[in-house]
């Protein structure tokens, strides 16, 4: 979150962030720190989300999105919730 913050040039100061994800999933990985990154930015700077669109990848400490692996899987995974924007 806060390599994603300091790439769109946000302070994180006073932030404070709680994340909470449903007992039966499971996630885990730096694949997953683009994802959540990107969407506490996203909620700061209150843009809108989409919901038909996921991402992969960790955050570079330069803030840039890094290699994301086991994709066939994962785009597996987004074609069975429908998702068309990987």
């Amino acid at each position: 979150i806060y390599r994603a913050a300091q790439a769109a040039n946000l302070s994180t100061d006073s932030w404070t962030v709680t994340i909470s994800v449903p007992n039966a999933v499971t996630i885990h990985g730096d694949s997953l720190s683009a994802m959540v990154g990107l969407t506490v930015v996203a909620l700061a700077k209150r843009d809108p989300i989409r919901g038909d669109v996921i991402i992969t990848g960790g955050v570079a400490p330069d803030g840039h999105i890094s290699k994301a692996g086991g994709l066939s899987l994962k785009l597996a995974a987004a074609s069975d919730a429908h998702i068309r924007h990987v």
